[in-house]
C-alpha cells in the first residue's frame, strides 16, 4: 500500500525528534564495535517488525477522518455504533439491569485480579487504572482522557453518531439516559467488584464525565 508506505516513512522519521535524549538512548540499539564495546546505531520505535500493520493503521486513520458525508466520522464510529445498538435492543425489552450485568462479568477475571492488587498495595486508584488507562474498551472509545490523582475527566463519545441516527429514527436514546442507564451503574458495579468507592458526576450538558475514587480506602465487601 503505497499511501501506507508514505505515511509511515514519514511517521518513523518524526519519532525520534519526538523523544528526549535520555529516551533516544534507552531505546537505542546496539551493535559490537570493532573492539568489541557497544556502538550507538539508533533509536527504536516500538513497531519493529510491525510496519506494514501500523501503516494500514494510519492510512485507516486518515481514510475514516477523510469521510466527512454524510457527517464527520470519527475513529470511534464503529465501537459507538456497536454499543448504541445493544443498549437501544436491552432499552426497548427493559433489560438494561441485564445487560449491564453481562457486560460487567465478561471483565471480572480482569476487575477480580485488580482488586487483589489493590488490596495488596493499598492503592485503590488502580480501580482507574484499570477502568480508564489500560483497556482498549475505553481508549478506542473515548478520544481523550483527562488523568488527575483518583479520578479520571472525558467526554461522552455518543453525542454525535445519536444525533445522526436518531433524525434517521435508528435510536430514541439521548446521552443523558445513556448516562443514567449504562455509564453509571456500569461503572458503579465494576468498582464494586473490585472493593473500591467511585463517585461518578451527574449528567452535564457539555457531556464531561468525572469518575472519582472517594478516598484512599477500600471498601468493604
Amino acid at each position: 500500500m503505497k499511501t501506507a508506505g508514505c505515511l509511515l516513512s514519514l511517521l518513523l522519521i518524526a519519532m525520534p525528534a519526538a523523544h528526549s535524549a535520555d529516551s533516544v538512548r534507552a531505546g537505542a540499539k546496539a551493535a559490537p564495535d570493532r573492539d568489541g564495546s557497544a556502538a550507538f546505531v539508533g533509536p527504536t520505535s516500538g513497531f519493529e517488525d510491525r510496519e506494514e500493520k501500523l501503516g494500514r493503521a494510519i492510512a485507516t486513520a486518515i481514510k475514516t477522518l477523510s469521510d466527512t458525508q454524510p457527517y464527520a466520522h470519527e475513529m470511534n464510529d464503529a465501537l459507538v455504533k456497536s454499543i448504541l445498538n445493544q443498549i437501544q435492543f436491552a432499552k426497548d425489552r427493559n433489560l438494561m439491569s441485564e445487560l449491564v450485568d453481562h457486560d460487567v462479568s465478561t471483565v471480572m477475571p480482569m476487575l477480580l485480579r485488580t482488586k487483589k492488587y489493590i488490596e495488596e498495595t493499598g492503592n485503590p486508584e488502580l480501580a482507574l487504572v484499570a477502568m480508564f488507562d489500560k483497556t482498549t474498551c475505553h481508549y478506542q472509545l473515548v478520544e481523550e482522557t483527562i488523568s488527575k490523582p483518583n479520578k479520571r475527566i472525558y467526554r461522552s463519545p455518543y453525542k454525535t453518531l445519536l444525533y445522526v441516527t436518531r433524525r434517521l429514527e435508528q435510536f430514541d436514546m439521548t446521552e443523558e439516559w445513556i448516562h443514567n442507564h449504562w455509564t453509571v451503574p456500569r461503572y458503579e458495579m465494576m468498582a464494586a467488584a473490585m472493593g473500591v468507592n467511585i463517585a461518578i458526576s451527574d449528567w452535564q450538558e457539555d457531556g464531561m464525565i468525572t469518575v472519582e475514587v472517594l478516598d484512599q480506602t477500600v471498601a468493604s465487601n
